[in-house]
């Protein structure tokens, strides 16, 4: 689990092959909060927990799999999620009614 700081906005890096894979990243609550994929798996299966602040989450990279299967929990403030390369395999977005999730690029 990546937890960030409390009473911290947080910059989480998952940079590399496999970076983040599988992991958790926790943001705090009602503090802005970007994770930035970049690199084959680098985000697969990975569940980022927005808590209540906006949350920004970019897959970047030429290969399609950088976010794969990942999850984007949005807390009750918008989030993004931007995918450099089209056809990254979508990022599940959860959230319900709390979540206004913009996705872009991201088919």
């Amino acid at each position: 689990m990546i937890q960030c700081p409390p009473n911290f906005a947080c910059e989480v890096h998952c940079e590399g092959d496999n970076a983040c894979h599988d992991a958790t990243v926790r943001c705090q609550a009602s503090l802005p909060c970007d994770v930035i994929c970049s690199g084959s798996n680098a985000c697969h299966s990975t569940a980022i927990e927005c808590a209540g602040g906006v949350c920004g989450v970019a897959c970047l990279g030429d290969v399609f799999n950088t976010c794969h299967d990942a999850q984007l929990l949005c807390g009750s403030n918008d989030s993004r999620l931007d995918c450099e390369f089209p056809n990254d395999q979508p990022v599940a977005v959860d959230g319900g009614s709390a979540c206004a999730c913009e996705t872009l690029n991201c088919d």
